[in-house]
């Protein structure tokens, strides 16, 4: 990365989220995007400690980014009536993506 980049994409968070600060420490106007792969915190493989080191891990990712990609689903998606999507931990539905690799049904109310 120089100080020329415009754009910074990171794939597959992992413990990456630590490091996220630093493109902006060598261009403040590099737009950084990640990508976070699931809540590595939630599975069962990891100890509480493991746990807690990747959920800071993954708000530290967040806090940085300036675009978070949460949502890949390679097939089709259909919502029910009345289906929502809950944002959490200050996220804002502008940081919001979808990549659907299918078919898209959004019902009513949705």
């Amino acid at each position: 990365m120089s100080a020329s980049t415009d754009f910074l994409y990171i794939l597959g968070v992992g413990t990456a989220g630590w490091f996220t600060f630093f493109p902006k420490l060598v261009n403040r106007n590099v737009k950084v995007i990640i990508n976070i792969d699931g809540l590595e915190w939630k599975r069962d493989k990891f100890n509480i400690f493991e746990k807690l080191v990747l959920r800071i891990n993954n708000l530290l990712a967040i806090f940085f980014a300036d675009t978070v990609i949460i949502i890949q689903i390679n097939g089709a998606i259909t919502t029910s009536t009345y289906s929502k999507v809950l944002l959490i931990n200050g996220t804002q539905a502008k940081n919001v993506y979808w990549k659907v690799d299918g078919a898209v049904e959004i019902n009513d109310y949705s």
